[in-house]
Order: C-alpha cells, then sequence, then structure tokens
C-alpha cells in the first residue's frame, strides 16, 4: 500500500513539475520580473519533492525485492534442503541443472528484475487513463487514437524480438552455473590437480567453458540489438509525435484569439500532456528487454519447482519401501526382506536379499568395485526404493539410532563443537569443553584443541586446510562416540586411516555396544564382523556367518 502510495505521490508532483515551462513561458513572454521571483521557490520544491519521492519509491522497490527474495528463497530451501529431497534430486533429475546457482542466483535476480519493472508500472494504467483523458480534452479522439496505435505497434515490434531472447537467457544462466561450478571443483581439487600437473588441461577446460558461455552472451547481444533500436526508435519518436498531436487542434483553429504568450503556455502544457503519455506508453514497451529477462529466470526457477514436485512424490514413495519398526516390536534389529535392488539406470544390484542384523551381529559388505555395496546402504538409508521387498529399521529415540558415515567425511561450515553435535537433531543436546577433550583424546585429535582458537571458533574452508583425510575421517567418528548409536554404518569411513589407528576405533565401536554394518576391502577391518555379505555384482550374494562358518548362495 506505501508502495502505491508513494507511485501515486509521485505522479502528482511530476504533473505539477511538467507544468512549470508553460507558467515559465507565459511569465517571461509577459516580462513579469515579480511574478518569476514568486515562482521560483515553489519551482525549487516541486522539483526537490520529485526527486524525493522517486527516491523513496526507488527505495520501496528495493526492499519489495529484498522481501521477494526472502520469501523465494525460504520456500525453496524449505523444498530442497529436506530428508531424502536435495539428494534425489541431484542424483534423479540432472535436467534439472545447477539447484544451487537457481536458488541463489536465479531467484535474486528475478528479485531484482521484477523490481524494476514493478517500480516503473506500479500505477501506469492509472496514470495511461488519466492523460489519455487529458489530451482528449485538447485534441479530442485523434490525439489518444494516434498515441494508442503508436504503442500497439511498439508492442508488437517488441513482442517479435523477446521470445529469442527469452530462450537465449535461459541457456546463458545454464551455461553460468557450469562455469561456476567448474571453479569451484577447481577450488575442491587444487592439491589433486597441482599433483598430477594438470593445470594446463584444466586451463584449456575453463577456457573451453568461458568461451561456450561468452557465445550465449553474445548472442543474448545480438538479438537484444534490434528490440534495443525498436524501443529507443519509440522513445525518441514519442517526442515529435507530442508535437503533431498539439498542431492538431492549432491548426483547426482550436486557439484562435490567443496571443504568442498564451498560445507558448497552451502549446507548452499540452504538448506535456502528450509526451508525458507517450513516455508512459514508452516506458510499457521499453520492459519489454526486462520482461524477456524476467521470463528467463521465471523458467529456470519453475522448471526447478516442477522437479521439486515430482521429487516429493518419489520421496513419499521412498517412504512405503523404508518402514521404521512398530513401538511392540524390537528396536534392536535391522532386517532386508526380500529385497530386490535397481541403480537409477536400471543395472541390478541384488536380486532377493533376506538378512538380518541384530545387535552385537557386525556386518560387512565386500565385492569387487561396482558390484552394489553403497547402493545397499543407500537403501538402508531410504535413498533408494526397493524394486522389491522392505527394509526395515530401529524406531528412532532420543539422539541416533543408526549414524551414517560415508568414504568421504563431510564438515559442516561450523565450530569444533559443532562439527561433533551434527546433525543436532535435539535441541537440547549440549557437549562441555571437558568431553570435547575428552572425545578428541578418543579419536586420537588432541592436538586439535591447540589448532582451534576456541571449542566455539566458526571455520569453513579452513578445516580441510587444518587436517588431513585421515584426520576429517577420525573428526567425524568423535560422532558416533558422542552419539553411542546402537548402529554405526561405515561406509569405508577409515579408508585414508592407518591400519592402527583403523583397528583402534573399529573395536572402540565395538566395545562401546555399537553394532557396524561396513564397506570395506581391508581384511583387518573384516576380521571385526562375523557376518560377511559378498556382492558378485551381477544380483547375486553370499552371506558368510563366522562363528557358524556357514555360507549360502542366492541370486
Amino acid at each position: 500500500m506505501t508502495f502505491i502510495t508513494l507511485g501515486i505521490g509521485y505522479e502528482v508532483v511530476v504533473y505539477f513539475v511538467g507544468m512549470i515551462p508553460s507558467r515559465f513561458y507565459s511569465i517571461l513572454t509577459s516580462r513579469d520580473i515579480v511574478g518569476f521571483s514568486k515562482y521560483i521557490l515553489p519551482c525549487l520544491l516541486l522539483v526537490f519533492s520529485a526527486a524525493a519521492c522517486k527516491s523513496f519509491l526507488n527505495f520501496m522497490g528495493g526492499l519489495f525485492a529484498l522481501k521477494a527474495r526472502k520469501l523465494l528463497t525460504i520456500h525453496f530451501q524449505d523444498r530442497y534442503i529436506k530428508p531424502k529431497a536435495m539428494y534425489t534430486l541431484i542424483m534423479n533429475h540432472e535436467g534439472v541443472d545447477n539447484p544451487d546457482q537457481r536458488i541463489t542466483q536465479d531467484i535474486d535476480k528475478f528479485s531484482e528484475t521484477l523490481r524494476q519493472i514493478v517500480t516503473n508500472l506500479i500505477i501506469a494504467p492509472v496514470m495511461v487513463v488519466y492523460y489519455t483523458y487529458k489530451c482528449w480534452i485538447v485534441t479530442g479522439f485523434a490525439g489518444p487514437l494516434l498515441i494508442y496505435a503508436y504503442f500497439m505497434l511498439g508492442s508488437l515490434v517488441s513482442r517479435k524480438f523477446i521470445q529469442p531472447i527469452v530462450n537465449a537467457v535461459f541457456f546463458k544462466e545454464l551455461q553460468e552455473g557450469n562455469f561456476r561450478y567448474l571453479h569451484v571443483r577447481l577450488r575442491q581439487y587444487a592439491e589433486s590437480i597441482a599433483f598430477c600437473d594438470g593445470e594446463k588441461e584444466e586451463n584449456s577446460r575453463a577456457q573451453h567453458s568461458l568461451d561456450t558461455l561468452l557465445t550465449y552472451q553474445r548472442t543474448i547481444v545480438n538479438k537484444e540489438l534490434p528490440l534495443k533500436m525498436a524501443n529507443e526508435s519509440f522513445s525518441y519518436l514519442g517526442s515529435i509525435l507530442s508535437y503533431l498531436i498539439i498542431a492538431i487542434p492549432i491548426f483547426a483553429g482550436a486557439f484562435e484569439g490567443k496571443d504568442a504568450s498564451e498560445l507558448s503556455a497552451i502549446i507548452s502544457a499540452n504538448s506535456f500532456v502528450a509526451m508525458y503519455l507517450i513516455y508512459l506508453f514508452s516506458t510499457i514497451i521499453e520492459q519489454s528487454s526486462k520482461l524477456s529477462d524476467l521470463a528467463g529466470f521465471t523458467a529456470r526457477i519453475g522448471e526447478l519447482l516442477e522437479a521439486l514436485d515430482k521429487v516429493a512424490v518419489e520421496v513419499e514413495s521412498l517412504g512405503t519401501d523404508h518402514s521404521r519398526r512398530k513401538e511392540e516390536q524390537s528396536n534392536d534389529l535391522i532386517e532386508f526382506e526380500n529385497v530386490s535392488l535397481f541403480s537409477p539406470r536400471s543395472k541390478l544390484i541384488i536380486h532377493d536379499l533376506n538378512l538380518k542384523v541384530c545387535q552385537g551381529d557386525n556386518v560387512a559388505f565386500v565385492g569387487p568395485n561396482g558390484s552394489g555395496k553403497t547402493s545397499i546402504l543407500r537403501s538402508l538409508a531410504g535413498l533408494w526404493p526397493c524394486s522389491e521387498g522392505r527394509v526395515f529399521v530401529p524406531r528412532v529415540t532420543f539422539g541416533r539410532d543408526i549414524i551414517f558415515l560415508p568414504q568421504l567425511p563431510y564438515l559442516i561450515d561450523g565450530s569444533l563443537r559443532d562439527q561433533i553435535l551434527y546433525p543436532n537433531t535435539t535441541p537440547a543436546a549440549t557437549i562441555t569443553d571437558k568431553e570435547i577433550v575428552h572425545l578428541l583424546q578418543k579419536v586420537r585429535l588432541s592436538h586439535l584443541s591447540g589448532l582451534v582458537r576456541s571449542y566455539d571458533t566458526v571455520y569453513s574452508q579452513e578445516w580441510s586446510k587444518m587436517l588431513s583425510p585421515g584426520e576429517q575421517q577420525r573428526l567425524v567418528f568423535a560422532r558416533v562416540f558422542y552419539w553411542k548409536p546402537s548402529f554405526a554404518v561405515l561406509d569405508e569411513a577409515t579408508s585414508a586411516m592407518d591400519k592402527d589407528t583403523e583397528d583402534y576405533l573399529y573395536q572402540a565401536v565395538i566395545n562401546m555396544g555399537t553394532t557396524v554394518i561396513s564397506v570395506s576391502h581391508h581384511p583387518n577391518v573384516i576380521d571385526y564382523h562375523n557376518t560377511i555379505v559378498r556382492l558378485d555384482g551381477q544380483g547375486g550374494y553370499t552371506i558368510e556367518n563366522k562363528e557358524a562358518s556357514t555360507s549360502f548362495f542366492a541370486a
């Protein structure tokens, strides 16, 4: 409402400012020095009022853009960063490129472009009606008719040039995301690239990506040229058209008997009315280039929204395959019941898996690379749906009954205290400095206390510089010792550690009473498990029970 009020106030002030020249013509032609002196101050007040109204209108537009970005970003983040949704979108919807860019950049550009359009057009329709009426009074139907014909022609021409720009903006933003992602990867793998002496090749790849981006950007520049030429032509033509319109009543004799002074004032006042009506239409036409950008951003944001709707359905279907134990059932059991699993590319991972994992029954999945070991853990986590069968997991009570540690440790942007508590799903969960010291000793990272300013100092990329890959894996193991889960699912979670530390941590976790379900290629790790599930990569598997020394085959 404030936005509209400011817009109306600005247009009222602009009208009186537009009448200033006609009054000056009258004063100056009559050589009225007293009237001139008295009129200067009101003119200055009007001009400064117009400037103030325009500034506040832009200010309110900025607040509008901030509010729009906040609401849209929160909505998309709530849809995107939620259990299973983010993973499902990234893994199963490759057609939706760079969702991070769409949320962080495209929504921002959408909001800013919308602000520019709204600021210029907030009350334009009302002002078009008003100035049409004022123009009609002076020129009759001919003046507004010429202006409306001018507007319709300009709209048709602009529309012809807009659609190609919309498509170009869409693909340009796609390549913007790819180019940004390439540089993110360069930063992430800088050490690996340096070891391989791969800078020259990476530079070539970056240059190729930049060339592709600039090609799309040049396409937009090329396609905007005729649109800009049309808009600018219509803008300049408007100034001539206003005098053609005011000439109609003058040559028709409507102002016969007026002296030169009065006629100058009439021409100035009425040419302003016609010119401002043309300006309003020109402003509307000029928004066409912004509308083309807005349409491109809308298409990318809308595509992401459609994908999130599909993901929500997929995640809901995952829940039917991944059931949690009911209250009256055992809470110390994980069970795969007649599970058949396919990858998203329709490769058979495993057929008819039946496996019960009870407390104390440590299970290791082994097999060649690509045989589907991690895929089975994804089904256990509810990330992949089962083609057949069900996976049962314990119901969640206080804390975390199951903790997953992947091969690539995830260190958050946060403090050392945050790293240990992550993911802190229980707001009441806390950890004292003394407990942190004890846990660091537990995972053989006591020296980390001396590397951080305090346990509450927030670090971001510094973690990867502060800790080696093996130390990062040890730090996330501290989460297991803090939460003391019933089950710890370890997907090559010790692959970067030395054998001694690896043996120490496995023994410590098992001694704590946590049952481990592991994927590993290390014989010393496999020795800590009494049940071995061997995958053949063709959907078949064998289960070996060390204590019973028996095995069977299923396919």
